[in-house]
């Protein structure tokens, strides 16, 4: 499910590098507050993802192994 999660489902979990941060606003309410994702998926909709999920994590740059291993 994770590779669902990092690469077909929901909002990206990256953050913003190379002082991009420089661009965004100050600090406000939001900045303080969790915010999580839920992502609720059948075991046939997780059969059908599972081929976009495993090619995404194969052009990935950072190779993930254990996350593509998991849905091959």
């Amino acid at each position: 499910m994770q590779n669902l999660r990092d690469y077909c489902a929901g909002p990206s979990h990256v953050l913003p590098t190379s002082g991009t941060a420089r661009f965004f606003s100050a600090l406000g309410v939001y900045d303080f507050q969790k915010r999580s994702s839920i992502i609720n998926c059948s075991p046939q909709g997780a059969h059908k993802l599972a081929s976009t999920a495993a090619e995404l994590a194969r052009m990935s740059i950072f190779r993930l192994m254990p996350y593509r291993q998991s849905i091959d």
